[in-house]
């Protein structure tokens, strides 16, 4: 498929806003900026719209930039768990070895309830009754509680 660069020559203040934003659709952030699409439809008619603040060239099949080589990337690696941390959830650990999920946890520490003792101690009602805190979010803690 052929490619063609375009280029922003003209500034898009005192036109319309619609060709601001086809300008920002073909990736181009400012003047005399350049990006290469390939031919298709869509981008044609983008630019067929705004052709009056663009430049546009055909490139030939010998001036095409090679593909970016992916760059190596950091992995991160986890604690190894140590088997008597994990297994066994104390009542007095806090409700982060839960892992419960964010707007549970949130729900929780709204209301200072920081501890698997105090979520222990209330019954459903009392919990369902705290603000954003409702059945999915009993199951939930309840469940983790079990598992534990």
């Amino acid at each position: 498929m052929a490619e063609i660069k375009i280029t922003w020559k003209k500034s898009c203040i005192g036109f319309p806003s619609k060709q601001a934003r086809i300008v920002a659709a073909l990736g181009l952030k400012r003047l005399h900026h350049t990006v290469t699409h390939y031919d298709t439809p869509t981008i044609m008619g983008m630019v067929n719209k705004i052709s009056h603040l663009l430049e546009v060239e055909k490139v030939s099949g010998e001036n095409t930039k090679t593909q970016a080589v992916p760059t190596a990337t950091k992995s991160v690696q986890s604690k190894p768990k140590t088997a008597q941390s994990d297994d066994s959830v104390s009542v007095n650990d806090s409700l982060n070895s839960l892992e419960l999920s964010g707007r549970t946890l949130n729900n929780l520490n709204k209301a200072d309830i920081t501890s698997i003792a105090q979520v222990s101690a209330m019954s459903d009602k009392e919990l369902l009754n705290l603000p954003g805190f409702g059945q999915k979010s009993l199951e939930e803690v309840r469940d983790k509680i079990k598992r534990g």
